[in-house]
């Protein structure tokens, strides 16, 4: 369910456990910023739990050095329009498709 939802949704996989009953989206790029994120999922019972993870894609050059930006876990946080906040809504409009479901968010401390 979870894999068709991803491929249907122009995402691609990029690992899945059985065992473990995890599956991981390929890196997307937001529409209107240079942002990649991607998702993950584990399945409990009948609970899905979706988490992301995403970055701004840039590099910093130091001389001859040159570093890349990382992977950060996406939360809720930022102004409308920032990359934060444009990563939080896709994981949320993604979320919203598994139709006539309950939402429960959960804040991580």
């Amino acid at each position: 369910m979870i894999g068709k939802k991803l491929i249907d949704n122009d995402f691609s996989i990029e690992k899945k456990d059985k065992d473990f009953f995890t599956i991981q989206s390929s890196p997307k790029n937001l529409e209107k910023l240079d942002v990649s994120y991607y998702l993950s999922f584990v399945v409990k019972d009948s609970t899905i739990i979706l988490t992301g993870m995403s970055k701004m894609n840039i590099n910093i050059n130091f001389g001859a050095v040159t570093t890349e930006s990382s992977y950060d876990k996406i939360i809720n946080k930022g102004m409308n329009g920032s990359p934060n906040k444009e990563s939080f809504n896709a994981m949320l409009k993604f979320a919203k498709l598994f139709s006539e479901s309950d939402y429960e968010f959960i804040t991580e401390k």
